[in-house]
């Protein structure tokens, strides 16, 4: 699939932009689906299906009855999908019913060849071609920041997973919350990106790196080569405690094992799989949330908080009593847990 559907370079061109946008806001994830990306996503579908009329028969089907269309109009999916009609949360409805509907129709075919009403020709192995839509659609979406993704044969959000609503994206608006933390929020917006390419051996090393520069802003000396040796000088410094290393030792272990072994400057005849990069991403995001001595839920409330502030700043306008209470009480909760 990734050598099919490579990127050209008015995508690598968009990538390099939302990185430059990430350097300044960090990493947002969005509810919506762009003109643009739902362009690629149909083009996709037409292309992992020999059946076309029978896969928008059954997306239609599938939207007329989940998506809700106030105003009546009858709007098909050529046109919701290339910004002729609908809104970005329509085009994110039927990427969803493109999924339903490739899983739905792939089960029929698999029915129909075997038993005693099988079609009395053998249909062609991608006829309807789940699997590689899924995969593929993952990471055009993961690509555009896109907070849904499909989860076996569901189109869920990612803030469903408890790795990404309690890592994943806490960590994110953690690195965007202070300029201490740029370089760090680079790489791993970096990672993530690299991820979405498909280049996981690259993203792996970038999200070990953006872990030491992490530690670089804690204290830690830049003559440490190794995470490891960074957080040992960080607890020589009194700035981490005995039991804060039971925990750390283990981990930091871990991550520069597999960045030695699957990164970028291993040489590997394969690729790692995604699973070890979203794995690293993991861990390592655990890790400066735990290091930042803050909790994840206050991080989003100050990330919303902070937000709603600009934009009343940007309008003109001072931020409402409610929302400077939140703030300081985000403020509270992260001072008593310091």
């Amino acid at each position: 699939m990734a050598d099919r559907f490579k990127p050209l370079p008015s995508q690598i061109l968009r990538a390099k932009a939302l990185e430059e946008e990430e350097r300044v806001r960090g990493v947002q994830w969005r509810n919506t689906v762009s003109v643009p990306l739902a362009r690629r996503i149909y083009a996709l579908a037409t292309r992992l299906t020999s059946n076309e009329s029978a896969l928008w028969r059954a997306v239609t089907d599938l939207m007329e009855v989940g998506s809700p269309n106030e105003d009546g109009e009858q709007r098909d999916v050529f046109s919701v999908m290339h910004g002729e009609a609908g809104s970005e949360m329509m085009r994110l409805d039927v990427v969803g019913a493109l999924g339903y509907a490739f899983d739905e129709l792939a089960f029929a075919v698999a029915e129909e060849t075997s038993g005693w009403n099988a079609l009395p020709f053998d249909p062609p192995s991608d006829w309807y071609d789940n699997r590689a839509f899924k995969t593929t659609v993952n990471r055009m979406l993961l690509e555009e920041r896109v907070e849904w993704q499909f989860d076996g044969r569901d189109f869920v959000q990612r803030g469903n997973s408890v790795l990404h609503s309690e890592v994943i994206k806490p960590v994110t608006l953690l690195l965007d919350s202070d300029p201490r933390w740029q370089s760090a929020s680079k790489g791993y917006s970096d990672a993530i990106t690299e991820l979405s390419h498909g280049r996981t051996s690259r993203a792996l090393t970038i999200a070990s790196s953006a872990l030491q520069d992490f530690l670089r802003t804690l204290g830690a000396t830049k003559d440490t080569q190794s995470a490891e040796k960074q957080v040992a000088y960080l607890q020589r410094q009194g700035l981490l405690e005995g039991y804060d290393m039971n925990l750390l030792k283990p981990l930091l272990s871990w991550v520069n094992a597999d960045r030695s072994q699957r990164g970028e400057a291993h040489t590997n005849e394969t690729e790692p799989d995604r699973a070890d990069v979203w794995l690293m991403l993991t861990v390592v995001g655990a890790l400066m949330v735990r290091l930042s001595g803050q909790e994840p839920r206050s991080i989003e409330q100050a990330a919303r908080v902070r937000r709603g502030e600009e934009a009343a700043l940007a309008e003109g306008a001072e931020p409402s009593e409610q929302e400077r209470f939140a703030a300081d009480a985000a403020a509270f909760t992260d001072r008593e847990q310091l």
